[in-house]
């Protein structure tokens, strides 16, 4: 059952990575074109507010950044990779 739960939040968060790709279409770190293959999704949740933002993959070091800058403002930051390792 775990395994099934575990392979649907994947599922979703696949799907929820495309959507916001979708609607932002640029990294902002790059301005590179993203492709949610090669991208990171940083969900940002405070309270009822939730807002989630795909970063290219290239620019994984910014997510220490990001994360610890919102925590400190009392957010969940919530960290999805796309991204296979061969």
């Amino acid at each position: 059952m775990t395994t099934l739960l575990k392979k649907l939040e994947e599922d979703l968060n696949i799907e929820l990575l495309k959507f916001v790709i979708g609607k932002q279409i640029f990294c902002e770190y790059s301005d590179n074109i993203l492709d949610y293959r090669n991208a990171i999704l940083v969900t940002i949740t405070k309270g009822d507010q939730v807002n989630s933002q795909a970063i290219h993959g290239q620019y994984e070091d910014k997510i220490a950044e990001i994360t610890t800058k919102f925590e400190s403002l009392g957010c969940e930051v919530e960290i999805f990779t796309n991204i296979k390792t061969k």
